[in-house]
């Protein structure tokens, strides 16, 4: 069994899941802004459980995951970022890759705290899995949530900044970003 490192940041605490977080992991998950581009159906109590527990089982088979993120300022859980394999029917496959995703609370959106997260998620991956480093003209094995390009193409800033800055690479008009690892 894999053990979930700790991550600090200047603002975040990028840590394990703990049980005492579903409730406010539910509430992230509920909220239809969160789910706008996941889905586009706010999560059930239900459906919100069944993903945290997959948050949490990841680590145990592929030794990467998700982190819970905790603000130092507050200590309060306010999202989760991290990389999954979920197997996914999309073209290109993901499957047997590390993707690359995110997801904060409404009240933390324009803060650069996603930035931050992801940044923290990413070197981590580096460290670990740096034979998934690859060229920007290979296949990736790294690549960021779907969700997050569909805001890129909608025009919601907030995923083209995290993802343009600096570790994606613009990969064609439609700004479907693929990491670069260019800066690392």
């Amino acid at each position: 069994m894999h053990t979930v490192p700790t991550i600090e940041t200047d603002r975040l605490i990028l840590r394990p899941y703990r049980r005492d977080d579903f409730t406010p992991y539910s509430a992230l998950f509920a909220n239809p802004e969160v789910t706008r581009f996941i889905g586009g159906v706010p999560f059930s109590r239900e459906q919100a459980w069944t993903r945290f527990l997959r948050q949490v089982g990841m680590w145990h088979y592929f030794g990467f995951g998700f982190f819970a993120l905790q603000e130092k300022e507050t200590g309060n859980f306010i999202g989760e970022a991290g990389f999954h394999d979920l197997h996914r029917v999309i073209s290109p496959s993901l499957e047997g890759t590390m993707e690359t995703g995110w997801a904060l609370s409404p009240q933390s959106h324009g803060r650069g705290l996603a930035t931050e997260a992801v940044g923290a998620a990413l070197t981590w991956g580096e460290q670990h899995f740096p034979s998934l480093k690859k060229p920007a003209s290979s296949t990736f094995p790294i690549l960021p949530r779907y969700a997050l390009r569909q805001n890129c193409i909608s025009g919601r800033p907030s995923g083209q900044s995290i993802m343009g800055r600096r570790w994606f690479c613009s990969k064609d008009n439609e700004k479907s970003y693929l990491p670069c690892f260019k800066n690392l």
